[in-house]
Order: structure tokens, then C-alpha cells, then sequence
């Protein structure tokens, strides 16, 4: 009796892999979310005004060209530590141990 079952318990096993691993035909296709279609570019000048905005978006960025370079060599030295909640210098406080801040 135990024989049948492990027979049949093998069984079951198999058309239920069988039918979980063969179940999709068709291939994954993922479709390119970052490349336009040539029929589908820039038709008016609001894509071109909005595609504009989204370029100099970057620019409105606090450390777009390494702006707050400056401090991250005194910051590594120990000339002054940053403490606060935000990863931003700007929107912290920077306690000063041998350096004068002026604004």
C-alpha cells in the first residue's frame, strides 16, 4: 500500500512540475520605455518645450557640476563633521571645529 502511495504521490509531482514549468509558450517581451518611435517623436512644440524642461531639470540640482565639492575635503580631514537628517549640506547643519563660516 505504501508502495502506491510514494507511486502515486510521484505522479501527481510530476504532471503538476510538468504543467507549471510548460504552462507559457510565449517569451517574455519587454518593450523599451526610453526609446521613442520615429512616428512618435517631437510632432508640436509643447513635446519640444516639454522635452526642453526635462533636459534642464538636472540643472535645478544643488550639486549638478559637483557644486558642493568645496566641502567635502574639509569634511574628510576632520575640519568639520556633518550633522543633521538630510545627505544634504545645504538643508543641515555643519558643526565647525577649525573652520569659520561666513554667509
Amino acid at each position: 500500500m505504501k508502495n502506491y502511495e510514494n507511486k502515486l504521490l510521484y505522479i501527481v509531482l510530476f504532471v503538476f512540475s510538468m504543467g507549471l514549468f510548460s504552462a507559457c509558450e510565449d517569451n517574455l517581451v519587454a518593450e523599451l520605455e526610453t526609446a521613442l518611435d520615429a512616428s512618435t517623436g517631437f510632432k508640436t512644440k509643447q513635446d519640444v518645450d516639454a522635452a526642453l524642461l526635462g533636459c534642464y531639470n538636472a540643472v535645478q540640482n544643488g550639486n549638478y557640476y559637483g557644486l558642493r565639492f568645496w566641502a567635502l575635503p574639509d569634511i574628510y580631514a576632520g575640519s568639520i563633521t556633518h550633522t543633521g537628517t538630510f545627505p544634504s549640506l545645504l538643508s543641515s547643519q555643519i558643526a565647525t571645529y577649525l573652520l569659520i563660516i561666513r554667509n
